[in-house]
């Protein structure tokens, strides 16, 4: 039966280690239900602290704090822009000890030894250059998605690195708020389909190839789904789809489709 999950039984099935390099990705409303149905409350900053233990001081731990609205015209605030993928990574954001990135589109709440030189990136594109997503191929950094769809924004860095013929790479001009509250026009790039192809979206059973090639592994607990990928081992598998089978398994084409001029 279903029965409320503490903080330190979920992280003891989470597969860190000490020194580890490691982007989370959740979904915890099923945790919040759980201990909602018995009286109780789920302490997501605890589960935080118990990730530090793990890792340690030489360790560095990573939440995905994405927003999209620059690409809207709204204005970024570097700190009052909330974080549109979970309430995990929005609890990480809000904690003195964690410090956000500095892009306007996908920026990261950071803890650990990486953190300033995370921090200190300031390439204004979104994937490839000097972006964290390049930090997690070269550093060996693994992720951990807890209870979520696949939300592999990776894939995108893997597209861009080879430089598919379904994306290509847009500008988004608009106004930055920075720490000190001083405003500035900016301009952030991100490698995006082209908008008249309706015929090109994620492929649905993507987690499902994720899994059976390995770029992907399932850590079996009693509680929820978790999953685990290292980004070195999961680029070299995307990397054989996109050049071998024209990315097939990671996107799918639902009409004509040809390489954009």
């Amino acid at each position: 039966m279903e029965r409320y999950v503490s903080p330190d039984e979920l992280a003891k099935c989470i597969p860190v280690e000490r020194g580890d390099s490691v982007l989370v990705a959740s979904d915890v409303t099923y945790l919040y239900w759980l201990a909602y149905r018995e009286g109780k409350t789920f302490d997501m900053d605890h589960l935080i602290d118990c990730l530090q233990e793990k890792v340690g001081a030489e360790g560095t731990i990573l939440f995905p704090t994405y927003n999209w609205k620059f690409c809207k015209g709204i204005p970024f605030d570097y700190r009052r822009t909330k974080s549109e993928v979970g309430s995990l990574s929005q609890a990480a954001l809000n904690r003195k000890d964690f410090v956000r990135t500095r892009h306007a589109l996908y920026s990261f709440a950071v803890w650990g030894r990486d953190r300033d030189l995370l921090v200190a990136k300031h390439d204004s594109n979104s994937f490839v250059g000097d972006t964290p997503f390049d930090y997690f191929y070269h550093n060996g950094s693994k992720m951990i998605i807890l209870n979520a769809t696949l939300c592999f924004t990776f894939m995108h860095y893997v597209e861009e690195t080879i430089g598919v013929d379904y994306r290509f790479c847009k500008e988004f001009h608009g106004t930055y708020i920075d720490a000190d509250g001083s405003r500035s026009e900016r301009m952030y790039s991100m490698y995006v389909r082209y908008l008249d192809d309706r015929t090109v979206a994620l492929h649905p059973n993507m987690d499902q190839w994720c899994l059976a090639t390995g770029a992907f592994h399932d850590v079996p607990n009693p509680f929820m789904p978790i999953w685990v990928s290292h980004f070195r081992e999961a680029y070299g598998i995307l990397e054989r789809d996109v050049k071998e089978n024209h990315s097939k398994h990671m996107v799918s084409f639902t009409g004509a489709h040809w390489k954009k001029g």
